[in-house]
C-alpha cells in the first residue's frame, strides 16, 4: 500500500497501530464466524506534496 501511494505522488508520513490485534492469527477470512472487529488494520498517514 505504502509503494502504490508513494507512486502515485504521495509522501508517507507516519503510522499507527492502535488497531493491532495480537490475537488475529491472520488464518481466516475477515467474513468468517468471529472475526469481525478482531482483525489486524492499518493505519497510514500520506502527505500530497
Amino acid at each position: 500500500m505504502i509503494k502504490e501511494m508513494v507512486d502515485v505522488g504521495f509522501e508517507f508520513a507516519d503510522f499507527s497501530a492502535m488497531h493491532y490485534h495480537a490475537e488475529d492469527e491472520l488464518t481466516q477470512e475477515v467474513g468468517s464466524p468471529g472475526v469481525r472487529g478482531n482483525t489486524d488494520r492499518f493505519t497510514l498517514k500520506f502527505r500530497k506534496p
